[in-house]
C-alpha cells in the first residue's frame, strides 16, 4: 500500500502541515499510480518487438506525442499522398476513369468517413506516421477452373 492509498483509507486529517505532502501524493497517485500496470504491461509489449537499446533511444528522444504517432499513425489523410501512392493491380490503372471518380468521391468526404473507408481497406483509421508510402500491403487469390475460390487481402480496396 503506497502513502497516498493510506492518506485516503485512514481517517488522517489533511491539515496545514501536511496538505502539501497530501497534494505531492496525490498527483503522484493520479499521474503514475493509477497508470502503474498498464504501464508495466505496455512497456512489456514493446519489449517484445523493441530491444531494450532501441526502447532507450526514443524515450532520449522522442516526447510521448511522437511515440502516439509512431504506434497509431496519423490522424490526417492527406489524400494526395495516398494517392500518389496506391499501387493499381489487374486491369485498373491510376488514369482509368473508375480511378479518377473513385479518388474524386474520396476527396469529398469528410474526415470521418475517410478514417471509415482508410479503415475499411487498411484495417486501421489512421495513415501511416511517414505517409502512404509506408504503407505495406499484399493481396492474395487462388484461382481455380471454376473462378476465384480464395481471396485475401490487406491494405487494399478491390474495385
Amino acid at each position: 500500500m503506497n502513502n497516498i492509498t493510506l492518506l485516503l483509507t485512514t481517517d488522517i486529517a489533511v491539515t496545514e502541515e501536511n496538505k502539501a505532502e497530501y497534494l505531492q501524493l496525490f498527483a503522484e497517485h493520479r499521474l503514475v499510480g493509477d497508470t502503474r500496470e498498464q504501464t508495466r504491461a505496455f512497456r512489456g509489449g514493446l519489449s517484445v518487438f523493441f530491444k531494450d537499446a532501441l526502447l532507450e533511444v526514443v524515450r532520449a528522444s522522442c516526447t510521448p506525442a511522437d511515440v502516439v504517432l509512431l504506434l497509431c499513425g496519423n490522424p490526417a489523410i492527406d489524400v494526395a499522398d495516398w494517392r500518389a501512392h496506391t499501387k493499381y493491380t489487374g486491369t485498373l490503372a491510376a488514369g482509368d476513369e473508375l480511378a479518377a471518380w473513385f479518388w474524386s468521391v474520396v476527396e469529398g468526404l469528410d474526415g470521418e468517413h475517410r478514417a471509415k473507408l482508410l479503415h475499411f481497406s487498411t484495417g486501421s483509421s489512421r495513415s501511416p506516421a511517414g505517409g502512404f508510402e509506408q504503407l505495406q500491403g499484399c493481396v492474395h487469390s487462388h484461382t481455380s477452373v471454376r473462378g476465384t475460390i480464395a481471396f485475401a487481402c490487406c491494405c487494399a480496396l478491390p474495385m
